[in-house]
């Protein structure tokens, strides 16, 4: 949290005030004085950044009835034993894709409800993921990258260890594979543009 808290003192410090040396002064003394001794405000700020982070924070209201239901059907553990985590890293990749304003979060950031910062979060969000996914679908077209199941020729799963890991990546020029799959929110992205790759090449055949 005082990571958080002392990026945005650094935040407040660079952007209040006009330039002088009587308000650089200033604006430095309370630099120092956020750093110190954080107000509720950038607490609360560096708390709810921190819980972002590790997706820890609450579901969007896309998923908020899952648990409930889940809750209602015990055997769906099984199948589902965790929720937070995971649907919170969906949400965070399909909202960094033109999917975005399917979600209620990520549609207001967008459209500036959350203030100009979040809306030019979401919109290089947006720009970073989608620009990776398509990169990892262009390459994914040229064999160097490894969808999430791979399947041989008939559309079978393949099991076992032959071939490249599932959701891999090749190193350029060589025959080795860096799996990503235990990497997110990189893995979703991969798994995103390979997905994609995948029912292209199925589309075309």
């Amino acid at each position: 949290l005082r990571g958080q808290a002392y990026r945005l003192a650094s935040k407040e410090y660079a952007y209040t005030g006009d330039v002088g040396m009587k308000d650089f002064i200033g604006r430095r003394e309370r630099y120092k004085q956020l750093v110190k001794h954080p107000d509720g405000e950038v607490q609360a700020r560096a708390k709810q950044e921190a819980l972002e982070g590790t997706f820890q924070n609450e579901m969007g209201p896309e998923f908020q009835a899952i648990p409930g239901f889940v809750s209602k059907h015990p055997v769906m553990r099984i199948i589902m034993p965790f929720l937070k985590t995971p649907l919170n890293v969906l949400e965070f990749v399909l909202s960094g894709t033109p999917a975005a304003f399917l979600f209620t979060r990520a549609r207001q950031s967008l459209m500036g409800m959350h203030g100009k910062e979040a809306q030019h979060m979401a919109m290089a969000h947006m720009i970073i993921t989608t620009t990776t996914a398509y990169t990892v679908f262009l390459w994914a077209l040229g064999g160097n990258v490894e969808r999430p199941y791979p399947k041989d020729e008939k559309g079978r799963t393949i099991q076992g260890i032959a071939g490249p890991p599932p959701l891999a990546i090749r190193i350029p020029g060589t025959d080795h594979w860096v799996q990503v799959n235990r990497i997110d929110p990189l893995g979703a992205v991969v798994a995103l543009g390979s997905s994609a790759a995948s029912a292209y090449k199925l589309a075309l055949a």
